[in-house]
């Protein structure tokens, strides 16, 4: 899955608030890019069959899980609709409010409101919702309790949730599966939130400059234009070269030129792989390519960042799951891997696009 919500002002969709994390690429990846009200929503789950998802009409960003898919809405509410939430007419979360940017994990979406607080909605497991439960469905949001009011930026993966304090602590919660976490306690792991240290060590006690993104089984966090990867590396999803199955704690990526925005992906059959937007305006792209969607024209593992081939001068790059998609300076959506074009880059849309997120199972672009 990819790494799943979005914000207004900074990565897993955006964040709609300004809050600062580098550029407008970093910004559109978790939700926190401004963009013009009453904008267009489009969604496809093949190459060429898009369409306009009706009743979203005031939409600021997006964001997709699992076949479903989520609008922020210029006045900070979230709109949601499809397979997870039973229901093909978008309606209105009870319980969002002011929002400022959206994530998402398998079957729950998490928000971060102005005020630093985390909510979440859907189905809770192995404790992702951080309330020291472990299951539970909420059709209303809930509070992420244990948290402090001075978060500026979260990002969920398959059941596990990252959040960013103004502070730079890092604090975590859900599925420790394959070391996503990087905390010691495996396997189900934590229903409440708690301090990361391995994570927090790597802010140097601040929030800028840094941003957070969470995979399927694994996670990465981008600190001044430097990648950190750990958790699952079955396919290389850490970026560092290293056969190992699992990296357990955070591991520079090999990276061929400074990064400016990251994105992890996976679900829905892959392993996951990241995709990272370098400060040449090339994308770069390492993990599970069993269906091409690092776009290098074969399905082996990409273990290193790679330069994804055949791409204009880009503006967001976003991982999703069995496919990458990317967004151009002039506008125009690209991507490659299942059912997304093959295993080389293919562009889509060829103009008027603002914004773009890769799902589990659908895209969803924010045009004109």
């Amino acid at each position: 899955m990819t790494r799943f919500l979005l914000r207004f002002a900074t990565a897993a969709l955006t964040f709609f608030a300004v809050l600062s994390c580098g550029n407008v690429p970093a910004q559109a990846e978790q939700g926190l890019v401004d963009h013009a009200a009453g904008s267009t929503v489009y969604q496809w789950r093949s190459a060429g069959s898009f369409k306009v998802v009706r009743g979203v009409t005031d939409a600021v960003a997006v964001n997709e899980g699992n076949y479903g898919g989520a609008a922020m809405n210029s006045d900070g509410t979230v709109t949601l609709w499809g397979v997870p939430w039973g229901s093909k007419e978008p309606f209105l979360v009870h319980g969002f409010q002011n929002v400022i940017q959206l994530t998402n994990g398998n079957d729950d979406y998490a928000a971060l409101e102005s005020n630093g607080t985390v909510w979440m909605v859907g189905q809770e497991v192995g404790g992702d919702f951080g309330n020291g439960v472990e299951s539970g469905i909420y059709a209303t949001a809930v509070e992420v309790p244990d948290l402090p009011d001075n978060i500026v930026q979260i990002a969920g993966g398959a059941d596990h949730m990252l959040a960013l304090a103004r502070s730079g602590q890092v604090y975590a919660w859900g599925v420790n599966a394959d070391d996503a976490l990087a905390l010691p306690k495996k396997g189900t792991g934590y229903s409440s939130p708690v301090v990361d240290p391995p994570l927090t060590a790597l802010t140097d006690g601040t929030s800028t400059a840094v941003e957070i993104a969470g995979g399927s089984d694994f996670a990465a966090m981008l600190v001044n234009r430097t990648a950190y990867t750990w958790g699952n590396n079955g396919e290389g999803q850490c970026g560092c070269g290293s056969a190992a199955s699992i990296v357990a704690s955070p591991v520079r990526v090999e990276q061929p030129v400074d990064f400016t925005s990251i994105s992890s992906g996976g679900g829905n059959g892959s392993d996951g792989i990241d995709v990272a937007l370098g400060v040449n305006g090339h994308a770069y792209c390492w993990g599970d390519d069993a269906d091409g969607e690092c776009g290098q024209g074969s399905l082996a593992p990409t273990r290193v960042p790679t330069l994804v081939p055949g791409l204009p001068s880009l503006t967001q790059a976003s991982a999703g799951g069995q496919w990458s998609c990317y967004l151009d300076a002039a506008g125009s959506v690209w991507t490659a891997g299942y059912h997304e074009g093959g295993t080389t880059v293919r562009e889509q849309f060829t103009s008027g696009i603002s914004m773009v997120w890769a799902g589990a199972g659908s895209g969803l672009a924010l045009g004109d």
